[in-house]
């Protein structure tokens, strides 16, 4: 985990962490290219494992943003709030 300010960065905690993931990438649809495949996407092993994935977080623990680099389709998902 790192900090920048009062940002903190840290790797997804898996399962735990997908379904706050897909919630701040519904949030805003209109900037989610994936939005209807993204349960799917986020199902992939990329986006539970620590190394592929980045979560940014609040002092409060509300989630910022996050990114997956997804090696089976070779793109990067993310969403930033």
């Amino acid at each position: 985990m790192t900090t920048h300010g009062d940002i903190r960065s840290r790797p997804s905690a898996g399962d735990r962490d997908l379904a706050t993931m897909y919630d701040l990438a519904a949030s805003s649809p209109e900037a989610a290219l994936h939005l209807a495949d993204l349960p799917w996407r986020l199902s992939s092993p990329s986006a539970r494992t620590p190394d592929d994935t980045r979560c940014w977080e609040a002092p409060d623990g509300t989630l910022l943003g996050w990114a997956v680099l997804q090696f089976p389709w070779h793109c990067l998902d993310y969403a930033v709030r």
